[in-house]
């Protein structure tokens, strides 16, 4: 999924939220019209001031003003709908999308995706910046929620905005192409802004309103109550920012971010020398410790693995993915596990012993013909390959995955020494035997 950079009103004391990979808007015909209110102009003029804060913060300037509007709840809804399912999810694929990963046991027989998406989404944003427009989105109906908060929200998502002129966000979005990329991409985005609104939140504590943060604490636990309920594939919207945090500050907790200096040099490099996988993000000294930086192993020989697959199932590859390590997380703990607020800001929590030893995946979702119905029909299967680091690492997630998951998912599955391999859909009917064959005609380096 591809990367709008979104922020949440608080949940709890520090929470500010989740980033979300969509589509970005696609000219300024396809904005809504903001509204002009008294609250409006109110947004407007603390962006303004906010800006200044920023620049200090980070010991960076913005290269040009950043264009922003206020709109209503009501449109933000229906711009999520249009660009998520109009756009990013067209073309059957939103259908796709929810049958792999109903597939992989994400989510149960009859989880409506599209709706919990925007639900679980429009439960936490407060704004939104969005890199094509160079543009800073509000909800006219935060004004509501008080200075601190408003300013603390703002100085976050101005951050968004002075990343992107320096970096090139839509450039990097358009690269992260699969769910690992994308939360790996998501966390640097969204660490580096959540980095900055703890600092800005310490140095200007004098100036919070207790009373507006008990009661902005006591609205916002009430609409957690949507991401909460939410299947655990959504959860990771909050990995980002609470992992992303951590990471761009080397490992450091939320009291050390607001101690630290701009993180300006961190985020420099974050960007210039991306991490490659979300195992970094979640094990910070797997990127920042030199002598401890582990890369994922890929396909080297990724062209005639795949023309192998095609034969061997009679299907052509529609779609590619990597999972990694925070997806793997899910897959290895109880799926009615609910989310910690009290735990959540360490970046552990959202990893687990039976998926830290992933060393790389490769996901390809075959379709052909249907053999049963219409001739416009068509069925559709997945081979799964996943490489860990030890063969005990292998066997930890191969049975904590079948506890857990056993139930939803109908696969077939081979594993031996560091590989594991399953098959869902109709590539179940290829046989373990077949499945061990393509398994070992993949090269992984």
């Amino acid at each position: 999924m591809k990367a709008l950079a979104l922020a949440l009103l608080p949940v709890g004391a520090f929470l500010v939220g989740s980033g979300v990979f969509v589509s970005p808007l696609r000219g300024q015909d396809e904005t809504p019209r903001p509204v002009d209110s008294e609250d409006a102009k109110k947004l407007e003029k603390i962006a303004d001031e906010v800006v200044h804060d920023v620049e200090e913060l980070r010991e960076r300037k913005f290269l040009r003003p950043v264009k922003r509007g206020v709109y209503t709840e009501e449109q933000l809804r229906g711009f999520l709908q249009k660009k998520l399912f109009g756009k990013e999810y067209a073309g059957g694929r939103l259908e796709r999308h929810q049958w792999f990963l109903t597939e992989l046991g994400f989510f149960r027989a009859g989880t409506d995706f599209a709706k919990t998406y925007v639900d679980v989404l429009l439960s936490q944003i407060g704004g939104f910046y969005d890199p094509e427009q160079n543009s800073f989105f509000m909800l006219e109906k935060a004004a509501k929620y008080g200075d601190f908060i408003n300013r603390m929200m703002i100085a976050h998502e101005l951050t968004h905005a002075l990343d992107d002129q320096h970096y090139s966000l839509q450039r990097r979005m358009d690269a992260a192409r699969t769910h690992d990329g994308g939360f790996a991409l998501g966390a640097v985005v969204e660490g580096s802004a959540t980095a900055l609104m703890y600092r800005w939140s310490a140095k200007n504590r004098e100036s919070m309103d207790l009373a507006q943060m008990k009661a902005a604490q006591k609205r916002e636990m009430e609409s957690a109550k949507t991401l909460i309920g939410a299947p655990a594939y959504f959860h990771v919207l909050v990995a980002n920012y609470m992992a992303g945090s951590s990471f761009v500050a080397k490992g450091a907790g939320v009291l050390q971010i607001t101690m630290h200096d701009s993180f300006d040099d961190e985020v420099r490099q974050c960007f210039e020398t991306p991490p490659t996988s979300g195992e970094q993000i979640l094990h910070p000294d797997k990127y920042w410790k030199e002598e401890q930086r582990d890369l994922p192993v890929t396909l080297s020989n990724r062209d005639e693995f795949e023309a192998a697959l095609e034969a061997q199932c009679a299907a052509k590859i529609i779609e590619r993915d990597r999972m990694g390590e925070v997806y793997m997380a899910i897959l290895t703990r109880d799926p009615e596990r609910k989310l910690n607020m009290g735990l959540m800001t360490n970046a552990r929590y959202w990893t687990t012993k039976a998926a830290t030893g992933w060393d790389g995946d490769e996901l390809f979702v075959l379709e052909r013909p249907s053999e049963t119905t219409p001739d416009e029909a068509k069925e559709r299967g997945i081979v799964w390959l996943t490489v860990w680091d030890s063969d005990e690492d292998r066997k930890e997630f191969e049975e904590a995955y079948a506890r857990h998951y056993g139930e939803r998912v109908r696969a077939i599955h081979w594993s031996d020494g560091k590989q594991l391999a399953y098959a869902f859909g109709f590539a179940r009917s290829l046989g373990t035997d077949a499945l061990k064959n393509l398994a070992h005609k993949a090269k992984f380096d």
